[in-house]
């Protein structure tokens, strides 16, 4: 599994992973895996044949503002 490059910081390269876990049953990110680099501020989707892209781009140019992107959140259905 390769890591794509994504955004500008730090040139886009990522670096520096961490999983923060799998997508909550039930939702469309179950039985995702996610996993967040620290060098580019990207949050990644890895699905169960390693392929591996951007789902969440913390940096100015996608977000306007620059944040670390570490768990993805759904609010439960009313």
């Amino acid at each position: 599994m390769v890591v794509p490059d994504c955004g500008s910081i730090n040139n886009g390269k990522s670096g520096a992973l961490m999983g923060p876990g799998f997508g909550e049953p039930g939702t469309p990110e179950d039985g995702y895996l996610f996993v967040t680099s620290m060098y580019n501020c990207t949050l990644y989707k890895v699905d169960s044949k390693r392929f591996i892209w951007p789902y969440v781009i913390g940096d100015q140019a996608h977000a306007g503002v620059q944040f670390m992107p570490r768990w993805l959140y759904r609010a439960p259905k009313s």
